[in-house]
Parts: C-alpha cells; structure tokens; sequence
C-alpha cells in the first residue's frame, strides 16, 4: 500500500507551505501527500506548484482548512523527466557556418 505522509502547514506564512510540500514530496517514491493550509494563497501557490509538476491533486475545504491531496507515482517522474528534455531551444548567431 502506498505511504500517506501529512503536512501540517497551519499557520505558515508563503513561501513555507511550498516548501514544506516539496520537501515531503522528495521523501516518497509513490503515495499520497495531504497538506493543510489556512489561508487561500498558501493553497494557490501549492496547487501551482502541482500544476508545473504535473502532480494529480484535490483540494477541499472545511472550515478555513483547504485539505491538498497531492498523488505522486511512477508515472509523474517519467513524464517529468521526458519533459525536462523539451522546450530546448539553441540558437547559433553567425552570419558565417
């Protein structure tokens, strides 16, 4: 069964809850990670930092808790590391070959 690690990023001001979460992340190979967050901006930075991860994620909120189910497996670091590899762009400025 894969692991559940929890953050609990109450109270932190940005950028901690992101680095708290990428810290944790580093820890796991496959699991889920659940972070907490109390305000709105701590959540959107986390979701952010899914996104450019490519990371599959939930948020839900109770009360002023958001709850961010973050899922990491095999599949995220493949395409993550196939990704690294796109968007290379060299450019050689010559008038001469």
């Amino acid at each position: 069964m894969d692991k559940i690690i929890k953050v609990d990023a109450i109270g932190d001001k940005c950028p901690l809850p992101v680095i708290k979460t990428k810290n944790a992340l580093k820890e796991i190979e496959s699991g889920v990670l659940e972070v907490l967050v109390d305000n709105e901006i701590s959540m959107e930075n986390v979701e952010k930092m899914c996104l450019e991860k490519k990371l599959s994620y939930s948020i839900v909120k109770d009360n002023n808790i958001y709850k961010i189910s973050i899922i990491k497996s095999e599949d995220n670091k493949k395409k993550n590391s196939e990704d690294d590899t796109l968007g290379t762009v060299i450019v050689i400025d010559s008038d001469e070959m």
